[in-house]
């Protein structure tokens, strides 16, 4: 029974219910203008949001498209590395990029781990936001962190802006060791078509993705570090024209 706007006065009566009800999970909620439990005795027009802490909940299912060592809840050690790295570029950019310094990384419990960025000033963000929906504001912060375009309706394409915007670029600088010296081989993106489609698939440009397909069918002995090297020649190829 998953029980809803549960509140306590004190420390002993949360801990007090906590050990009658050995909760599997507990969710942590908003602080709200009034006390949770109150409210079906409040109008909803009082009953409001004054704190909410950022949370971000990224999933292991998320890399489905490219991770081919694990599929759905699945996880191991060589696909946790996607995890790690999107811990590594997601934790520099609210540190460096918005100056957050309250951050908290937890293990899902499942299959992903969840971010929550407690700074004053985020949880705060509807207050600041007066003319705007609050969760505008906060899916704008989300938004400042996609790349790629698409989803399960759709397919997904890698738009990149040139020059790269800067927090691009540091998180490129953590990637790329990696991805090149254990993901590529690990995940074995490259080695065969039903992997590399996969690959090809994000690359927006149709001509570059058919050029690519042709030659690596043609020549199966290519490694997979070959293919990539050719990969990034063709893409800032097609790029020329935008670049100049």
């Amino acid at each position: 029974v998953y029980i809803r706007y549960l509140s306590y006065s004190n420390v002993d009566e949360f801990k007090g219910d906590l050990l009658s009800r050995c909760p599997y999970k507990i969710d942590i909620g908003a602080v709200y203008s009034h006390p949770p439990s109150e409210h079906s005795t409040i109008s909803h027009t009082q009953f409001l949001p004054e704190q909410r802490e950022l949370v971000f909940d990224i999933d292991m299912t998320d890399y489905d498209d490219i991770r081919t060592c694990c599929t759905g809840a699945n996880v191991c050690d060589k696909c946790w590395v996607w995890m790690t790295l999107a811990i590594k570029v997601l934790d520099r950019a609210l540190r460096e990029d918005f100056g957050f310094e309250h951050i908290l990384w937890v293990y899902s419990g499942r299959r992903g781990v969840h971010c929550w960025v407690c700074d004053e000033r985020v949880r705060m963000l509807h207050r600041d936001a007066e003319s705007r929906d609050p969760a505008e504001v906060r899916s704008s912060l989300a938004h400042y962190f996609e790349v790629i375009k698409g989803g399960d309706s759709m397919a997904r394409k890698v738009n990149l802006p040139h020059p790269l915007h800067p927090s691009l670029e540091r998180a490129l600088r953590i990637v790329r060791p990696v991805f090149e010296g254990r993901i590529l081989s690990e995940q074995g993106l490259l080695d065969h078509p039903q992997q590399w489609q996969k690959m090809l698939a994000l690359i927006p440009d149709a001509a570059t993705r058919t050029k690519l397909e042709e030659h690596w069918v043609k020549d199966p002995n290519l490694s997979p570090k070959e293919k990539w090297i050719e990969l990034q020649e063709e893409v800032v190829e097609a790029e020329g024209p935008r670049r100049r």
